[in-house]
């Protein structure tokens, strides 16, 4: 492997880490939350930016399955009727 390729290869390692963290990071500020958190509540909890956090649910509904709709309430960051989001534990698929 070519030292430029193995640069690359590493900094993906270092980004997909990262972004578990993150992924990590989100579900924990959702269940501290009450589970049951909008994103500018959880972006205000963790003090990161409405986008990053946005980003991160998003992968964490449509990719990994692990965040569902809980209905639409008043936020209570932003004042706004918005979604709300809760954390669901990942089941273990059983082959028989």
């Amino acid at each position: 492997m070519t030292p430029s390729l193995e640069t690359r290869n590493d900094s993906y390692g270092l980004i997909l880490d990262d972004l578990s963290r993150q992924h990590s990071t989100v579900l924990e500020a959702i269940r501290a939350l009450g589970n049951d958190a909008t994103i500018a509540e959880v972006a205000n909890y963790l003090d990161w930016e409405k986008s990053t956090v946005s980003g991160r649910m998003n992968e964490l509904r449509k990719e990994q399955g692990l965040l569902l709709f809980n209905g639409k309430r008043i936020c209570r960051v932003s004042g706004k009727r918005v979604c709300a989001w809760k954390a669901v534990a990942k089941q273990l698929e059983m082959q028989i």
